[in-house]
């Protein structure tokens, strides 16, 4: 497999997550990125990304492309939503076959992720949950069903006072 930034070849490295569980992710040792699968980032200590973000590429030049899957092909946009900080540069595959984090990125992402965390700790505000989601989702999805039957019921039940008068 091939970077997706430079197209050097991809090393393999395992890498164990906070649950205990080992992965296996890519990084090029010629432009120092990360190719990981989606949201596997989440899962690693900010130790190890320490670890896995420290090695020293052998090209120090950028590329200018956009970067583009290895596993597809496709381009890979730059992920830009609550997620991910502004500051923090991270391509995602449009068919979820991984993220691509250019170098020192993947842990200027953890960093951000951990200050996100700790800061939602100290006011004690609730991080989102799956809940504050899915409500919403329902209640339009609900709306959006249900509104059809209830405008056509309305009608129908004004067209039988019209005919009984």
């Amino acid at each position: 497999m091939d970077c997706p930034h430079c197209h050097q070849p991809l090393s393999a490295i395992e890498v164990e997550t906070t649950d205990g569980h080992s992965h296996s992710i890519d990084e090029c040792l010629n432009c120092g990125g990360h190719f990981i699968d989606p949201y596997l980032a989440n899962f690693f200590s900010l130790e190890t990304i320490r670890n896995i973000d420290s090695i020293l590429p052998k090209s120090h030049s950028v590329p200018v492309a956009t970067p583009i899957c290895p596993k597809c092909g496709q381009t890979m946009p730059g992920i830009k939503d609550d997620a991910v900080p502004q500051t923090v540069t991270v391509y995602t595959c449009p068919n979820n076959h991984g993220d691509f984090f250019p170098k020192n990125q993947l842990l200027l992402f953890k960093q951000a992720q951990q200050s996100k965390i700790y800061y939602h700790k100290l006011w004690g505000i609730p991080l989102k949950s799956a809940f504050s989601v899915l409500i919403p989702v329902l209640v339009i999805f609900s709306l959006a069903t249900l509104l059809p039957s209830i405008l056509q019921q309305m009608s129908t039940s004004q067209e039988t006072r019209i005919k009984a008068s």
